[in-house]
């Protein structure tokens, strides 16, 4: 395999970790869509989707380049999936990925171009990823350059869009439906205080707890879960999700 060194990720089943860097090329089977480079924080975001899917259509909010759409797609190939996305060039490229990957023809989900606070689903779905724009504090291992770029202004710019971003998402959902609400982010401001302040506005919202046990794992104070930056491998995430409309549930 080309002198690359790797091995079985000890938490996902369906990781690999690898030593050293490398170009995605680099990878074998990457051009034939069988690996894609994620670290395994942003994986446990699509893991703790599945483990919450109440069934029913999924919508991606803020899908990026595609890698989180593309590993719903393998976790979950028969859930149809709506993306949308605000700047074209992330579009195209997601676009790119999901061919790569084996989704991009008739099967594969739509990808819009869009703002995300004026979009409207083709169906009410019943989950939502809400990967939502953050400060990328918990990637300032790979990128400590974010260190000097973020001020407290743009860290509170950035908190109010995720509180609408998230308040414009349950105003999507079906009944009963779940939003799952990540940002590779560690700064409180970004996570339990967006999640507070959401869910004290509204009675019916619930949080739901994920279903796992992992050593990196931390609980957020009050809600959420941290995914610690202890290993190469792992970047520092936030993860949290909300029911919409509990009550008429049970």
């Amino acid at each position: 395999t080309k002198g690359i060194r790797c091995w079985p990720s000890p938490l996902l089943h369906d990781g690999i970790r690898v030593a050293g860097t490398l170009f995605p090329k680099d990878f074998p089977g990457y051009d034939e869509g069988l690996v894609t480079p994620q670290t395994e924080s942003s994986m446990m975001v699509g893991l703790a989707l599945r483990s919450l899917h109440p069934g029913g259509p999924v919508l991606d909010m803020c899908s990026g380049r595609g890698v989180k759409s593309g590993h719903l797609l393998d976790l979950m190939p028969e859930v149809p999936l709506e993306c949308v996305e605000l700047s074209p060039a992330r579009v195209a490229a997601a676009r790119r990925e999901l061919l790569r990957t084996g989704w991009g023809d008739g099967d594969g989900p739509v990808v819009h171009v869009g703002d995300a606070l004026e979009f409207v689903p083709t169906r009410a779905p019943s989950c939502i990823l809400l990967d939502a724009p953050c400060s990328g504090s918990g990637t300032w291992n790979r990128h400590p350059e974010g260190k000097w770029r973020l001020t407290p202004e743009k860290l509170d710019s950035l908190a109010g869009l995720q509180v609408k971003l998230l308040k414009k998402a349950l105003s999507l959902l079906a009944p009963g439906g779940i939003v799952v609400y990540s940002t590779c982010s560690l700064m409180k401001d970004e996570n339990e205080n967006v999640i507070a302040q959401v869910l004290s506005q509204d009675p019916t919202l619930r949080e739901c707890m994920l279903p796992f046990a992992w050593g990196c794992l931390r609980r957020g104070q009050p809600s959420g879960t941290y995914v610690l930056p202890e290993l190469p491998w792992l970047d520092g995430f936030y993860i949290a999700a909300i029911m919409k409309d509990w009550r008429g549930t049970r």
